[in-house]
């Protein structure tokens, strides 16, 4: 349950939320940091560990910010395998670690990390709608210590609807299958 990985990255300059700003939107010309101080980024995803070669957002992110050339990072992913009961026992571990930020992945995870910390920022890659599930005031302004990218709205889940009733005009039925504690899963069927 408590399954964690530590990695390691090379260079780090700005604070940390503004590096995984810059891994996560892409802005290039950063400058060179004094590696001062050794950040803590904490990664925790509702998912499992990836398997090697499997794609993972939180390598993307390391990978993201080491071509960047920030280093003096220290990063531990913690991974519930599905199990979004035991989220909240991760989080107080992740917690523990005393990260710099936390970056989340599913909404499930971002929300047992949000009601952990009100003072640690929190970036969440891979989340349902954060305004229907209360994890932001607003996608312009979200207030608050948490901060990302919403992947899939319940905008997006209704087009995806009405692009099946067009290629196939005589859908009568649709079968979804979704995560059933997932608290986005409410307002992406609705």
């Amino acid at each position: 349950m408590d399954r964690f990985r530590d990695t390691a990255c090379v260079g780090a300059r700005r604070p940390v939320l503004a590096l995984l700003g810059a891994a996560l939107l892409g802005p290039a010309g950063l400058r060179a940091q004094d590696g001062s101080k050794a950040w803590r980024i904490a990664f925790l995803a509702a998912g499992s560990a990836p398997r090697p070669g499997q794609f993972s957002t939180f390598d993307a992110i390391t990978a993201g910010l080491r071509e960047r050339g920030y280093g003096a990072l220290q990063t531990r992913a913690w991974f519930a395998d599905g199990r979004t009961d035991a989220l909240p026992a991760l989080a107080q571990h992740l917690l523990a670690w005393q990260p710099d930020v936390i970056v989340t992945n599913l909404t499930p995870a971002t929300l047992a990390v949000q009601r952990a910390t009100r003072s640690i920022p929190i970036v969440m890659a891979g989340t349902g709608d954060p305004v229907a599930t209360g994890l932001v005031q607003s996608l312009a302004r979200p207030g608050g210590n948490v901060t990302g990218v919403s992947a899939l709205g319940p905008e997006l889940a209704a087009k995806s609807g009405e692009l099946l009733r067009e290629l196939q005009p005589d859908l009568k039925r649709l079968g979804v299958l979704a995560h059933a504690t997932d608290s986005f899963t409410p307002a992406m069927l609705a």
